[in-house]
């Protein structure tokens, strides 16, 4: 009888094990991609710095999102496993597929030299592309401080229209760009 009782008892958990398991979402897919080494300007519903992704080998796509566990660096180009799960009633304007890091699989340090350049569409109606920053010397990229020399920095604050920026890439994470120049 305590054979048929422990018996019972191992099917019941394993049971159990297998239903909590399934509780979890099955990824819609994983796939591998390369994020490039700088994000590019885009708008969604507004002004933003998109990522560059390419993904299983296909072509380079900007990536409006985030990658959960993922935090960007300008200046490394990352390769990275990451598996894609659905969200079921997503807010207005809200994606419907949120992206999970699965595995750092490597980091090029040094994808972009030392200087590079972005190009800057008209905002046209969106958020500018630079604000002020606290800090002397420095003005803020959406969401990413900049320094800058007083003349480059009064001239992307007053940049009208399309423009295009020279970028060094800085040691400080905290301030991982500076703006050498401004171009119509």
């Amino acid at each position: 009888m305590a054979r048929r009782s422990f018996v019972v008892h191992v099917v019941l958990v394993l049971t159990a094990t297998s239903v909590a398991c399934t509780d979890q979402p099955e990824p819609l897919y994983t796939a591998e991609a390369v994020v490039s080494a700088t994000r590019v300007p885009c708008t969604g519903v507004d002004s933003q710095l998109c990522m560059q992704v390419s993904e299983d080998g296909g072509p380079v796509e900007w990536f409006y999102g985030g990658i959960e566990g993922f935090t960007f660096h300008w200046g490394r180009e990352t390769r990275l496993r990451y598996s894609v799960y659905e969200v079921v009633d997503p807010p207005e304007d809200a994606p419907s597929r949120r992206y999970v890091l699965d595995e750092v699989i490597d980091v090029d340090f040094d994808a972009v030299g030392p200087t590079f350049d972005l190009a800057f569409p008209d905002p046209a109606g969106a958020s500018p592309w630079f604000g002020a920053a606290a800090a002397a010397g420095q003005v803020t990229m959406i969401d990413t401080a900049v320094a800058c020399e007083a003349a480059v920095c009064d001239a992307l604050l007053a940049a009208p229209g399309a423009f295009t920026v020279t970028f060094e890439l800085n040691v400080d994470d905290a301030v991982p760009l500076r703006a050498v120049a401004v171009a119509p």
